[in-house]
C-alpha cells in the first residue's frame, strides 16, 4: 500500500513538474521592432493649410535641401504609447514605426502617422 501510494505521489509530482513552463513575455504583450530613432521637437504652430499637430526629425531621413530637419509632422501618437504630449519637455528621444499620412494635404510626405513608439 506505502508503495502505490508514493508511486501515485511520484507521478502527481512529475505531471505538474512537467507542465510548468518558462515565460519569455507577457502574454498581452508583443516585442516590437523600431524601424527609426528621432525627436519630437514640440508643436507645430504655423499657419498654413496642411500644418499642425507635432514636429518631428526622423534620423537619417533624406528632405529637400532648403527644409529644416524637423519638417515631419504628425497629428496624433498611438493610444498605447504612454506618452504624454502635453506635459512633455521637447526634444523627446524616441524609436518608432512610421508610415506616410495619404490623408492630410494629398499624402505630402512630411505628413506622418507614427504607428509605434517608445522612448529612446
Amino acid at each position: 500500500m506505502k508503495t502505490i501510494i508514493q508511486t501515485i505521489i511520484f507521478l502527481v509530482l512529475m505531471l505538474v513538474i512537467s507542465s510548468c513552463t518558462k515565460n519569455e513575455e507577457k502574454s498581452n504583450e508583443k516585442r516590437i521592432v523600431y524601424e527609426a530613432t528621432g525627436a519630437i521637437t514640440g508643436q507645430d504652430s504655423s499657419l498654413c493649410a496642411c500644418c499642425g499637430g507635432w514636429k518631428l526629425i526622423i534620423d537619417n531621413a533624406v528632405l529637400p535641401p532648403d527644409f529644416p530637419p524637423d519638417s515631419y509632422r504628425f497629428q496624433a501618437l498611438p493610444a498605447n504609447s504612454n506618452i504624454n504630449l502635453s506635459t512633455a519637455v521637447f526634444p523627446l528621444a524616441i524609436k518608432f514605426n512610421w508610415s506616410v499620412d495619404t490623408n492630410i494635404c494629398g499624402g505630402q510626405r512630411c505628413n506622418v502617422i507614427i504607428d509605434d513608439i517608445v522612448l529612446n
